[in-house]
């Protein structure tokens, strides 16, 4: 493969195109800390089909095998014609966690439909 003029640049890598939406599910999960504070927002990113009206996130926040935080938030659906459902993202309120400490955050989506899933990941928070 060549990598452009000169030798310059790299190789171009397609980016996969996410695909038809089927069911509800979670996309993505994410944190962003509050500056200066042991505080972290949390988020979950998901789909889910075009007859649903409203999607609840809980969040369970776990070290150690105990619980250190819970939150709910209501999702905000968005169309997405070209996946032929709907797109949310769900974010707590600023939560205080412990930096630098393996963390499971779970978090347990159900829409209007009866439709659950969930999703977990660690993440080790950084210290501010």
């Amino acid at each position: 493969a060549t990598t452009g003029p000169a030798g310059f640049g790299s190789p171009l890598v397609p980016t996969p195109t996410p695909g038809p939406i089927s069911a509800l599910a979670c996309e993505k999960q994410y944190y962003n800390p509050v500056i200066g504070f042991p505080q972290y927002y949390l988020g979950v990113d998901g789909v889910d089909v075009p007859a649903a009206k409203s999607v609840t996130c809980t969040f369970t926040v776990t070290i150690g095998g105990a619980i250190a935080a819970t939150d709910s938030a209501k999702g905000e659906l968005t169309a997405a014609p070209e996946r032929n459902g709907q797109l949310f993202t769900c974010r707590t309120t600023k939560l205080d966690l412990t930096p630098d400490i393996a963390t499971d955050v779970s978090v347990e989506i159900k829409n209007d439909l009866a439709a659950t899933t969930s999703c977990t990941q660690t993440f080790t928070f950084p210290r501010p």
